[in-house]
């Protein structure tokens, strides 16, 4: 009787192993997780242990055979590859002997397993409680199975299961395996079993179910288990139930992963045949090859020209017609105009040439009748554009610079919005006309600061013309022809509106409003006094070039002292500016929670807000009139 039981015990192992419709001494074949398509990985199940290599093994898809398949014993893959948990069931109904046959069971399974293969263990009733977390530390398994578990009522085994898969999923195993051991149905559970074998397929987790036959033994549940999860099914008593959790671990030593290169087509459904050399049959899997991501169909009407070829070299076209005409208008000789014929009399005497209309203000305004009726051309900020424009020695006409940044503009923000879908690019590419009134502004500040440095030396030279005998205009005149640009230009242009009949002092003023000069605006208050009341302008002109050598002197110390607060309010102010401008023409929809959403643009005001009063403040504090 006792060879009988053992029998039967060995028998209902190799059901359990072979699955309840499979013959027992056939391979299998079941799909493990963590590779991604194309890549494909199988466990092969062999029915007895053996060595095998790629060549013993023979995998086709469809039909058509796999030309390279890796092989990998089971035992030799790596700790994280495999892994089991062994979930015990611990209600009040496995007192006495069942308790203690599914404890030596689960020793016996921890003996025979592989060595590397990692086990954990969980013990449920009305609760679930890890015994063990995953490991392949054989002091930590034995120390958890060595004594039986308190029992309590409840039999949650839809809850442990879950919880036996997701512990799995957790430590990041290919293959993993879920073994139940119960005596009865469930009770308790928050899950259902579909939920539980929807998780077991989506996961690729392999469930065995086993039913341990006893005084309360009902097997509906852990049948039904196996059933909607793929799994496999068996049941036996308290003294077969040893052997069958020994063939069971058994079982886990002669598996292998099997894995290839598919080229099945996207979406199409898989039949996967194998078949080893010595061995009967052919095991079969089915899988479904992952579909391509579907466009909208406004996208792919919107990108189909602009994506090709064509639309690249239209661009590439256009913007060389561009470059090429606005290099021919700047460069083009410019036609003389009545003003310029006339400034050259009037700078004859210097050895001057003027350059643009501006250059005899007075002159142009008279042949042009009064000037410009465009209500742009009357604005202070075109008026102010049109004199650092002049100032900074720009040798383009105002109206061409505006209307070719204007035109550059649009077609930069067309070519990123259209050509390389980057619509926030194009939104930031809006603001180059205020990058080209900056630049002009920026070169006509340099201008002005090097008319302030030079400003003392040529005063010094009025002054010694004075006392030389010659007049305020005449000692003017002689610091002209030694004066060194950009001041050269300006003190002519002041003598030149005298010799047309502005005061002198008048078109020092002119000059002093253009150049920003506080400075000048004193030498002009001087000549006013010299031409009213006499005097020795000479003395009060060097004591006036003492002040200003003294004032840009301060001026000098100052700029010096506020330096690194210029140099780090610039830096915190442009910093995010520039991060925008970096993400946003990198990554078109890094910031549409903050474009999108209400929340989101509010925090961009409050931040924009709060980073113009930094900056502000900051400039407030570093900005010291002198």
């Amino acid at each position: 009787m006792r060879r009988l039981a053992l029998l039967v015990a060995v028998l209902g192992g190799l059901v359990i192993v072979a699955g309840g419709t499979a013959a027992a001494d056939s391979v299998e074949l079941s799909e493990a997780q963590g590779t991604t398509f194309p890549t494909k990985t199988f466990v092969l199940t062999l029915p007895q242990r053996r060595v095998i290599g790629a060549r013993d093994v023979k995998l086709r898809e469809n039909g058509e055979q796999v030309p390279t398949v890796r092989v990998v014993p089971g035992d030799t893959s790596g700790a994280r590859t495999f892994g089991v948990v062994l979930v015990i069931d611990t209600s009040e109904s496995m007192h006495g002997a069942p308790m203690a046959a599914a404890m030596d069971a689960a020793r016996q399974f921890a003996a025979n397993r592989p060595a590397a293969q990692r086990l954990g263990v969980i013990f449920f009733s009305h609760d679930n409680r890890v015994g063990l977390p995953l490991t392949s530390d054989r002091g930590q398994i034995d120390g958890a199975l060595a004594a039986e578990p308190a029992l309590s009522k409840g039999t949650r085994l839809y809850d442990a299961t879950a919880a036996a898969m997701r512990q799995l999923h957790d430590a990041k195993v290919s293959v993993g395996s879920v073994v139940v051991l119960s005596d009865g149905a469930d009770v308790g559970s928050v899950l259902r079993a579909s939920a539980v074998a929807d998780a077991a397929r989506r996961t690729h987790t392999r469930v065995f179910t086993v039913g341990l036959r006893s005084r309360s033994y009902n097997g509906s549940t852990l049948r039904d288990l196996a059933a909607a999860s793929g799994g496999r099914y068996a049941e036996a008593s308290p003294a077969q139930i040893g052997a069958l959790f020994t063939a069971l671990g058994q079982r886990f030593g002669r598996e292998y992963l099997v894995s290839y290169r598919s080229t099945a087509p996207a979406g199409q459904h898989v039949s996967v045949a194998a078949s080893v050399t010595g061995e009967p049959g052919v095991a079969r899997a089915t899988y479904s090859a992952p579909r391509l991501p579907q466009l909208p169909q406004s996208s792919r009407h919107t990108s189909a020209f602009w994506s090709s070829t064509r639309s690249l070299v239209i661009a590439a076209l256009i913007a060389a017609v561009l470059v090429g005409l606005v290099l021919y208008l700047v460069l083009r000789p410019a036609q003389r105009s009545v003003p310029d014929r006339i400034s050259s009399f009037i700078t004859e005497d210097f050895g001057l040439t003027a350059h643009s209309p501006e250059e005899v203000e007075l002159m142009s305004a008279l042949t042009r009748g009064g000037g410009s009726t465009s209500s742009i051309a009357r604005s202070p900020a075109w008026r102010r554009f049109v004199e650092n424009l002049d100032v900074a020695q720009i040798r383009m006409s105002p109206r061409r610079l505006a209307f070719w940044t204007l035109v550059g503009t649009a077609f930069a923000v067309f070519l990123a919005g259209a050509a390389l879908n980057r619509p926030f690019l194009g939104v930031v590419l809006l603001g180059l006309p205020f990058v080209v009134v900056a630049a002009v502004r920026f070169q006509a500040n340099r201008k002005r600061h090097t008319f302030e440095s030079q400003l003392p030396d040529n005063l010094q030279v009025v002054a010694s013309a004075m006392r030389a005998g010659q007049s305020f205009t005449g000692a003017l005149a002689v610091a002209v022809e030694d004066a060194a640009e950009p001041a050269r230009r300006e003190l002519h242009r002041a003598v030149s509106d005298e010799r047309l009949g502005m005061p002198v002092d008048e078109a020092l003023a002119r000059a002093a409003a253009r150049m920003d000069s506080e400075e000048l605006e004193y030498v002009g208050l001087v000549a006013k006094l010299q031409r009213d009341t006499g005097g020795n302008t000479a003395e009060v002109i060097d004591r006036v070039t003492e002040t200003i050598r003294e004032r840009a002197e301060l001026r000098r110390e100052v700029r010096t002292l506020t330096a690194q607060g210029r140099l780090a309010g610039g830096i915190v102010s442009s910093m995010p500016i520039f991060l925008v401008i970096v993400f946003g023409a990198l990554s078109p929809g890094f910031f549409s929670p903050l474009i999108n959403t209400g929340v989101g643009r509010f925090l961009t005001a409050i931040a924009s807000v709060l980073l113009l009063t930094g900056w502000l403040a900051i400039r407030r504090i570093v900005n010291i009139k002198i």
